[in-house]
């Protein structure tokens, strides 16, 4: 592998094949995130046939702060949970844009947790926290998933969150819009090198037009900012981890 993006939405674009044979070829490896159960039913039979991607069944808080996730999604996200390794994205969106829903997206947020936590596989997990990093950790830990790898992707919570969530064994993925801001950066620094990750979070919406030259700059420039700021050492250390943690050979062509 050469780079591996540990937050995207591949789903998001009309085509996603062209991409993800594009990113096969260039040994990228992806965790494909998705924003509805149903969007992850849709796009599992594509993705699989992709030996570098692992595709994440979510549940994105946008998604049920706008109503649309409806009770349907939530009980097929219920349904799917306890076989999916991967789980990506979901979380809780506290920020002025979607406060007004903050009792609903907890309700179902704590549904989406209940179901991973029921016997089945282990899970990798992609969490949203904007506004809402205390909550979703306090939440994550009554649901009992603290052993399960928890990655809150583009961490934009407070430095006493930060440190909490280090404490806690948490994995940050880090991204261009988060290491453009100063506050950014300095998390950068903060971050334990084991678990540091790279991200895209591209496409950023649904029915996106993106190519594989655009997406790439964006995932080499992370990784040129991470090296910039830490060393190359610690980007090798995030390829290392993001392999190991989406069962992906370092080495090899998968």
């Amino acid at each position: 592998m050469q780079y591996v993006d540990m937050h995207c939405h591949p789903s998001f674009l009309d085509a996603m094949n062209p991409l993800l044979e594009c990113a096969s070829r260039n040994h990228v490896g992806m965790f494909a995130n998705t924003v509805l159960p149903s969007e992850y039913v849709d796009a599992r039979e594509s993705v699989e046939s992709f030996r570098g991607v692992r595709l994440g069944l979510g549940l994105h808080p946008w998604w049920v702060a706008q109503g649309k996730a409806d009770d349907r999604e939530v009980r097929l996200f219920e349904e799917l949970a306890p076989q999916c390794r991967y789980i990506g994205e979901i979380g809780l969106d506290f920020g002025k844009r979607f406060a007004g829903e903050r009792e609903e997206q907890g309700m179902v947020f704590r549904r989406v947790l209940a179901a991973c936590a029921q016997p089945g596989v282990p899970h990798v997990m992609s969490f949203h926290s904007s506004s809402a990093a205390s909550v979703v950790m306090d939440e994550v830990e009554r649901a009992g998933l603290s052993d399960a790898i928890r990655i809150f992707h583009w961490f934009s919570g407070s430095s006493d969150e930060l440190m909490r969530a280090r404490r806690s064994g948490w994995y940050f993925s880090v991204g261009e819009r988060m290491l453009a801001t100063k506050r950014g950066r300095a998390y950068l620094q903060a971050i334990p090198e084991d678990r540091l990750l790279l991200e895209t979070d591209l496409p950023s919406s649904p029915q996106s037009k993106m190519d594989y030259d655009g997406y790439y700059r964006s995932l080499a420039g992370v990784a040129q900012v991470v090296a910039a700021e830490r060393g190359e050492r610690v980007v090798q250390r995030a390829l290392e981890s993001s392999c190991k943690l989406l069962e992906l050979d370092v080495m090899n062509d998968d």
